[in-house]
């Protein structure tokens, strides 16, 4: 905020001397300072560390649920012995088809989750008691094993990484903002823990080094050519070698000049960072700084015309303006906006996995809900249990076919029923003995009808 500051007021003075030719110090401050920015925006995405993924061990928590649950062989399976234990020991046990998981893969968290549920003194048993008898486990399997299963697709997509084009965004996004600084390619680009400096020798020469179609490489390179001027110090940098001007790109020029930039607040976000520093070299290109540079995109100033001699101090992004094309066509503007843009992305992503981790724990504490909730246990009917007839459907049915004939005893005898001409109720057609409770000894539970409560 404090370079925006700075670049408003030198703006405003900049622009009321904008056609003077005369060469004086500071005469390109103004492009040098938002230049400045945007290396600083550029610096700070070259050593970003994004967010970390949101962690969650509620899906290891249901497959603990799962394995407590499981088969008597499940477990000693996965047990092993002492001298054969591990997949590679059992997998021959295990029964596998194409269409079934891949156990060697899962494996390892059935064997941390069956370790972390065996001892039944275990930490583990006293924060999950059980509120089951044995006589619900069937029916508590089918449902965790069922969430384990949608826990799993789950837990697959939180933990997948984060990647764009191969990288995962934080190297994408480092690598971007070193490109920024220093150029994807050429004779600059970033090496070891900054860019490949001038030599003052190969690239002294500035008609060469800063030819037009080398402007907009490189921040680094542009602000270099833009304050290396014959007279005085352009850019205001307060460089000590650059302080009388110089006609050539000294050695090290690079990190002379940017080490002048004023400083970049730690605390701002590096999106903010990046658009406040694009808006504000937007605004510092002009079509004409100088007396012959009509009908060019500077970002400075220009004596003559063009910036490549000794005698200008601006960058010429004239090419990167022909029809159709504009700002956001100069590479290192390109890979800022990138970064922007794969920032926005990650941030997307990671809210999104933060939906699938409550996801997650949600499918958890309802698993430990059910595992932990109290049910009655297995009990008989009170009538079966003190030996006496229940009435049954079947029974009450072969009542009443029989109430039919009491007027007729053949047809009485044709229903299955016995017939009783003396019955004192008048009710002569009446069940055969034996019938009448004939489905109370059926049922799944013990003791003759013994039904779960749930």
């Amino acid at each position: 905020k404090m370079i925006a500051v700075v670049t408003a007021i030198l703006q405003a003075v900049s622009m009321s001397d904008n056609n003077k030719v005369a060469a004086n110090k500071g005469d390109s401050a103004v492009g040098y300072l938002d230049l400045c920015s945007a290396w600083s925006a550029a610096k700070k995405a070259s050593t970003a560390k994004l967010p970390d993924l949101p962690k969650t061990a509620a899906f290891e928590e249901i497959q603990q649920f799962n394995i407590s649950l499981a088969t008597e062989e499940w477990k000693t399976l996965i047990d092993g012995t002492p001298d054969n234990k591990g997949w590679d020991a059992i997998k021959a046990s295990v029964k596998q088809k194409a269409s079934e998981v891949d156990w060697s893969k899962e494996w390892p968290g059935w064997d941390s989750a069956r370790k972390a549920t065996k001892d039944n003194s275990d930490q583990w048993q006293k924060n999950n008691p059980r509120g089951f008898t044995d006589g619900h486990i069937l029916e508590l399997r089918a449902l965790v094993n069922a969430t384990a299963d949608q826990a799993k697709s789950l837990n697959a997509e939180l933990t997948r990484p984060l990647q764009s084009a191969g990288k995962s965004y934080q190297d994408r996004i480092q690598q971007l903002g070193k490109q920024a600084m220093c150029g994807a390619t050429g004779s600059h680009v970033f090496e070891g823990q900054f860019c490949k400096d001038t030599t003052g020798t190969s690239d002294a020469t500035k008609t060469t080094t800063c030819a037009k179609a080398k402007n907009g490489i490189s921040i680094g390179m542009d602000i270099v050519c833009m304050c290396t001027a014959n007279t005085h110090d352009k850019c205001a940098t307060g460089a000590s070698d650059y302080t009388g001007g110089s006609t050539t790109i000294k050695a090290d020029a690079i990190k002379a000049f940017t080490n002048e930039c004023p400083g970049a607040g730690a605390e701002t976000e590096l999106t903010t960072a990046i658009n406040e520093a694009l808006t504000a070299v937007r605004s510092a290109i002009t079509w004409s700084s100088g007396s012959g540079a009509a009908d060019l995109r500077i970002i400075g100033k220009a004596a003559g015309t063009s910036c490549a001699a000794a005698t200008d101090w601006c960058v010429d992004y004239s090419d990167y303006y022909k029809k159709g094309r504009g700002f956001d066509q100069i590479p290192w503007v390109a890979h800022l906006l990138e970064i922007a843009k794969l920032y926005k992305e990650y941030t997307k992503h990671l809210a999104e996995k933060a939906v699938i981790k409550s996801q997650l724990e949600a499918l958890r504490d309802r698993v430990r809900i059910e595992y932990t909730r109290a049910r009655p246990e297995t009990k008989l009917l009170p009538t079966q249990a003190q030996g006496k007839p229940t009435t049954t459907a079947e029974s009450s049915s072969k009542q009443n076919v029989c109430d039919k004939h009491h007027a007729s005893q053949d047809n009485c005898t044709k229903a299955r029923c016995d017939y009783d001409a003396t019955a004192a109720d008048g009710k002569k057609c009446k069940p055969k003995a034996g019938t009448e409770n004939t489905a109370a000894a059926t049922g799944d539970g013990a003791a003759g009808g013994a039904t779960t409560e749930k």
